[in-house]
């Protein structure tokens, strides 16, 4: 005969296994997690599942951690990898990765992310409660955006949570943008991505990007 005290605690066990089972995360949730904070865990997140990712798509070390190769990140055309596999999430699938830098008058643009087929409304619609701060993204036609942004002239108020507007950023700050968006000349998929625009320095490159192999000069 078990004991009551032994029913109880097989009770409870059984109880602690089934909540940490329902807490664990999936490989597409923790990427997508992990990509909407716009720094360093995406990539930290890529370098940790590793083993779960080598299945699925080409996963490379650079530097102190990992990436989604891209042919060349300067030319829209060979700035996307696609997976041999496709990383289920939230009843969607993410199909490859693409990293992608240009020149702006006074900066940069550095914009990195997932490649999702499906409207930019639906990804928004079910992957918004895997986002940081998923409640301020907002809506600008078909886009979907969660703006902060780095004053140069006041470093000490960090990243701000700001509005941002259409055009260029003002001169010596930085964006920095979460957006769900079409991917211009693709109808097959859309972008699910974080982006850096403007005045963006070596140090933000190496503290937000610490796989990119181009520096802000």
């Amino acid at each position: 005969m078990k004991l009551p005290y032994l029913q109880t605690l097989s009770a409870i066990t059984l109880f602690l296994l089934s909540a940490s089972a329902g807490a664990q995360t999936s490989l597409g949730e923790r990427l997508v997690s992990s990509l909407s904070y716009c720094d360093a865990r995406f990539f930290d997140e890529v370098s940790a599942s590793r083993g779960e990712l080598d299945r699925h798509a080409q996963v490379i070390a650079r530097g102190r951690t990992s990436t989604f190769p891209v042919p060349d990140m300067a030319h829209d055309t060979e700035s996307k990898s696609f997976f041999a596999l496709p990383v289920e999430v939230r009843g969607l699938i993410v199909i490859g990765y693409f990293d992608e830098i240009k020149r702006i008058p006074g900066g940069l643009i550095v914009s990195w992310g997932l490649l999702v087929p499906t409207s930019t409304t639906e990804a928004a619609q079910k992957l918004r409660g895997l986002f940081w701060e998923g409640e301020r993204l907002r809506t600008e036609d078909e886009v979907f955006v969660r703006s902060e942004v780095w004053h140069h002239d006041e470093p000490m108020r960090g990243w701000v949570k700001e509005v941002t507007e259409p055009g260029l950023p003002k001169p010596n700050t930085v964006e920095r943008v979460l957006m769900v968006e079409p991917y211009n000349g693709e109808t097959a998929f859309i972008r699910v991505e974080c982006s850096l625009q403007g005045a963006v320095t070596r140090e933000m490159l190496d503290t937000l990007r610490p796989d990119l192999p181009l520096k802000a000069q």
